[in-house]
């Protein structure tokens, strides 16, 4: 069957039908913060990109959507707009091979997974603002609570390893969120919303922008009282966008941002605490939290031409500052944590755009990322000899990503990046012990594309990816167990986890109207790193795990050019991850459902106004730390929401109801094998918000 596939590919290929016509080769035109177009290169032949062509970011070469041999999927303005979310993550949760989970219902309980790597999924997910690493260097992963949706223009994901374009982090895959682009003149913008269990945001935007300067600032404020008993959120966010040039092909982009917040830990319930004290109920009510986030980000970028050929200069840098604190009340006592964390990073770029002949069109695209950070931590119960750690990590890596394009139809994506990467840890109290470790990790991409149309691709890849472990998996400092309190110390047998990944698939936009993304894929692990709940310990796992699945995305336009419009959309993921030797063998690997479908429509009876509906479905899994899959499943569930939303001029408003039936079930849920019971966390019932904003 596998040779049959082969030979009708290999003779599509050569069919004389599909190279009769010579087409005009064409590169991507990047596109500045004030949206007008910069030409860093120049086109092999003169032509026009199509209207609708989405260039991508993510891909650190501002690529065409119809050139990228790889599974990816663009929420626009006008999807945010329509979606009832009120955090980032509530947008990603229909999405195909993409999971959401939440232990409460504000965005610090929130995590997301991409293509089935359950409990481990927040640290195989690499997460980028602008381009900006959010993942955090310990266990955390991307803090979401400090990414307000207000300031989003859209969100670009690359599902599968992507190790090559950014290293560490992106075994699942690549999310990258765009901010809002500054546009010509002056503008404001008010916005404020209310809802159900005392939830309330206000906030508000100025911007101004002119032919060679521009900038923007938001602020808002976010409070919650929270459905369950202490998961009350409270938010403070402030974000800045400043930005001058070109100037001969020259200019320089500001970002600078700062989040605190201050929130309820209600924690897991079993199911006698259930029937004891009820799903909104919280036996851990004194249990809290805190966050502070600073960050500077500073951009130059410089394009230019010599001859026939287009170069663009750049030198991305960022800072960030980030201190956390968690409390815990326990029969033990009082137990706090609190992180430190400063994390710098250096991305030097070249990209070079250039002819070989005239059906041969290249870009290359080369850099090298430095990236530091370090960790100071400290926790215990405030008496003498709590637990003291400095960690420090540090890595390179050297990428080189080449693209060549044969009479604009056939695509061949080449990568490579080699990384290294060295940590420092220094405990000073509880125990006194300094140590290092060193890891070295090649990555390497290889695709091959067939454009069929201008808007339509069919794609085969093959990568190899890596994850080396966090801090915490490295080091375990002193912690509270159901047992009490645990010593921690060095894992220094652990190893990094590597990856190859095999995908198959198809964008096609040949009929405008309907847009369908299809692929499967086939992933091998080994080593992968897991927390393995009988020795309370991250450790490798011994034998190689496998992932693989069919992903499906479509949508389609109806009556466009009507007075009305309706945009039906219907995806589906189907995976099957699993152990495939070891103590696990054919086991599930836990918190990962093998079926999810999402489906719903846009509806736009009448200019301005329009109503949106959305059905999301998730199929039973085993909970987290169930590796032997012994416990009961956490059930399936389905869940409906709408929403209204009316715009006329300067103003906008809406209102919207989540999980409209008042489904009753948990997004997250972990066994604990010292009590044998799952613990639940459950979901908010049915929620209710509305808002209004005023827009100069």
């Amino acid at each position: 069957m596998k040779k049959i596939f082969l030979v009708c590919i290999l003779c599509f290929f050569l069919s004389p039908s599909v190279w009769a016509q010579k087409p005009k080769i064409e590169t991507p035109e990047p596109v500045a913060e004030n949206g007008s177009s910069q030409d860093t290169s120049k086109k092999v032949e003169e032509g026009k990109t199509p209207q609708d062509t989405i260039h991508l970011e993510v891909t650190r070469s501002d690529d065409s959507s119809s050139y990228i041999t790889r599974s990816i999927s663009v929420i626009d303005q006008e999807e945010i707009q329509n979606s009832t979310a009120l955090y980032v993550p509530d947008l990603l949760k229909s999405k195909a091979g993409i999971v959401v989970t939440k232990t409460e219902d504000n965005p610090k309980g929130m995590s997301v997974d991409i293509r089935g790597f359950g409990e481990s999924g927040r640290t195989n997910v690499l997460v980028l603002v602008d381009g900006r690493r959010t993942n955090q260097i310990d266990l955390s992963g991307t803090d979401w609570a400090a990414i307000p949706l207000s300031i989003i223009d859209r969100i670009e994901i690359i599902r599968g390893p992507s190790a090559v374009l950014y290293g560490d982090n992106a075994a699942g895959g690549v999310i990258n969120i765009v901010t809002k682009k500054i546009e010509p003149g002056i503008h404001a913008k008010a916005e404020t919303e209310i809802g159900l269990h005392k939830y309330k945001r206000n906030g508000g935007t100025v911007s101004a922008a002119t032919d060679w300067a521009r900038g923007s600032f938001h602020f808002e404020n976010t409070q919650d009282g929270g459905w369950r008993t202490n998961t009350d959120y409270w938010a403070n966010d402030w974000f800045g966008k400043l930005g001058v040039g070109p100037f001969y092909g020259a200019g320089l982009d500001l970002t600078a941002g700062f989040h605190k917040d201050r929130y309820g830990m209600p924690g897991a319930l079993f199911m006698n605490d259930i029937e004891s004290i009820g799903r909104r109920g919280s036996t851990h009510s004194q249990d809290r939290g805190w966050t502070e986030e600073t960050f500077f980000t500073a951009d130059p970028k410089w394009s230019f031409e010599l001859g026939k050929n287009g170069f663009e200069l750049s030198a991305f840098n960022s800072f960030r500052r980030r201190q956390s604190k968690g409390s815990s009340v326990s029969t033990w006592g009082d137990w706090e944590t609190i992180h430190h964390i400063d994390t710098y990073e250096f991305q030097p770029k070249i990209q070079w755009t250039y002819r070989l002949t005239d059906w041969l069109a290249s870009k290359m695209t080369t850099g090298i990322d430095l990236f530091s950070a370090q960790d100071s931590i400290r926790s215990g119960n405030r008496a003498p000899g709590q637990d003291e750690v400095h960690i420090t990590k540090k890595s390179l890596g050297v990428y080189i990503l080449e693209t060549l394009t044969f009479w604009d139809k056939l695509l061949l994506n080449l990568g490579f990046r080699g990384a290294w990467t060295n940590y420092w840890f220094n405990q000073t109290a509880a125990l006194t012990n300094r140590d290092t470790a060193s890891m070295r990790d090649p990555a390497f991409d290889f695709g091959i594309g067939f454009r069929y149309n201008e808007r339509s691709i069919a794609y085969f890849d093959i990568s190899r990816s890596f994850r080396t472990p966090t801090t915490e998996e490295f080091y375990q400092n002193t912690y509270i167990s159901w047992t009490g309190p645990v010593a921690g110390g060095l894992n220094s047998g652990l190893k990094q986890q590597q990856e190859m990944n095999y995908e198959l698939g198809i964008r096609d936009n040949t009929y405008k109207p309907l847009q369908v993304a299809m692929n499967v894929f086939l992933a091998d692990i080994k080593d992968e790193l897991y927390y393995d709940p009988l020795t309370f310990a991250n450790s490798n796992y011994i034998s190689p795990t496998r992932r693989y699945g069919f992903e499906m995305e479509s949508s389609l336009k109806l009556f466009e050019k009507r007075w009305f419009n309706i945009k039906p959309f219907f995806n589906l993921t189907v995976q099957k991850p699993y152990f495939k030797g070891g103590d696990y063998a054919n086991k599930i690997i836990p918190f990962v459902p093998e079926f999810k479908y999402a489906t719903g429509f846009v509806a736009e009876p009448v200019k301005g106004f329009t109503v949106s509906a959305e059905l999301n479905h998730l199929s039973s899994r085993f909970a987290i730390s169930d590796p032997t899959n012994n416990a009961a499943k956490v059930k399936a569930y389905t869940t409906v929401d709408l929403k209204a939303r009316y715009h006329w001029r300067w103003v906008t408003a809406w209102a919207s109801l989540t999980n409209l039936f008042d489904m009753k079930y948990s997004e997250y849920a972990g066994y604990s094998s010292g009590t044998n019971q799952v613990g639940y966390y459950p979901a908010q019932g049915r929620g209710f918000v509305s808002g209004l904003s005023l827009e100069y």
